[in-house]
């Protein structure tokens, strides 16, 4: 894999031929609308190419019988990068992130819209109890 984009691929079918760099796909790669992905080593991916083997595209990662999906609910969307854990479901419309730390900057305000109310536990970091601290918020200042 190389930072331009491009990877390497190995054809089995081919007597193992590697390919010269060929492009990735991606969804989007113009100004600031894209969604990046390499492909990591090893990883099973669907290539095409020219009759020769000398032009092509990596067009995706594909699961197999030894590597399945991560989920099996069709209504549901995964993502996983390194400890990172993204899953959406849009039938319920819950969004669930699981990760060590989450940073959020914004260049105006922020605002959280949520009915009827907000619950944000933390590790126990006084003396008061033991177990987590929770703090509840619930339309405590009123209508903005």
């Amino acid at each position: 894999m190389f930072g331009n984009g491009t990877a390497i691929a190995r054809i089995e079918d081919l007597d193992n031929l590697e390919t010269m760099p060929i492009p990735v796909g991606h969804h989007n790669s113009k100004d600031d609308n894209f969604f990046y992905w390499m492909p990591r080593v090893g990883q099973r991916v669907a290539v095409l190419m020219d009759e020769n083997a000398e032009q092509g595209v990596i067009l995706c990662g594909i699961y197999t019988e030894s590597d399945p999906p991560p989920i099996t609910n069709l209504d549901q969307f995964y993502l996983k990068i390194g400890g990172i854990e993204i899953v959406g479901d849009r039938i319920t419309g819950v969004l669930q992130v699981d990760c060590t730390r989450v940073e959020i900057t914004c260049s105006t305000e922020t605002t959280i819209n949520t009915i009827p109310v907000v619950c944000v536990g933390a590790p126990d970091n006084d003396d008061e109890s033991s177990g987590s601290d929770r703090i509840t918020a619930s339309n405590q200042f009123g209508d903005a």
